[in-house]
């Protein structure tokens, strides 16, 4: 029951939520107008890897089994499938692909030492010169791994020092 006074809220999915006051207890129409609403997105984060091991996983499915070569007692025990795993053109892009799966997930390693964040906060380099640094002076998977923190900043600011020597040409 409601009492003179009372505010009243009206609402109902898909619609937009109407206030009303009871000023007397006549009977009143009210119309809701209709929201508009957007369809649910749902937003998942694309991880490298992961893609790569789904297109990895889309040659398995086409019968791709080998992304490196047959091992050689294959062309006695089958033939034909050391024959279709060296030289069937779906095998040959998947050995590609298994070659530049490696480099983007070594240079995502990579990347996520060497970046712009951490050399921008120990050596003072301007925006227009961070890409030809990295590129100039990425360091490799091997040093990344065996290197803390401590020698990462080292070498990054060795590098400028030399940077800044040599000139901040670009490297073509």
């Amino acid at each position: 029951m409601a009492a003179l006074g009372d505010s009243l809220e009206i609402s109902s999915a898909g619609f937009q939520t109407i206030n009303s006051i009871v000023t007397d207890f006549l009977i009143k129409v009210l119309y809701l107008t209709p929201a508009v609403e957007l369809p649910e997105v749902v937003i998942k984060e694309n991880f490298l890897i992961t893609d790569l091991q789904e297109v990895k996983k889309g040659y398995r499915d086409k019968g791709v089994f080998y992304t490196g070569t047959p091992h050689y007692y294959y062309l006695f025990l089958k033939p034909m499938t050391f024959i279709y795993e060296n030289f069937k053109s779906e095998v040959i892009n998947a050995r590609k692909f298994k070659k530049y799966a490696k480099r983007e997930v070594d240079n995502y390693e990579i990347s996520t030492r060497f970046n712009d964040d951490l050399i921008k906060s120990n050596v003072p380099i301007k925006d227009a010169d961070l890409f030809n640094f990295k590129l100039r002076y990425q360091p490799s998977l091997s040093q990344i791994n065996t290197w803390n923190d401590y020698d990462l900043i080292n070498y990054i600011k060795q590098c400028y020092k030399d940077f800044e020597k040599k000139g901040k040409t670009t490297i073509h």
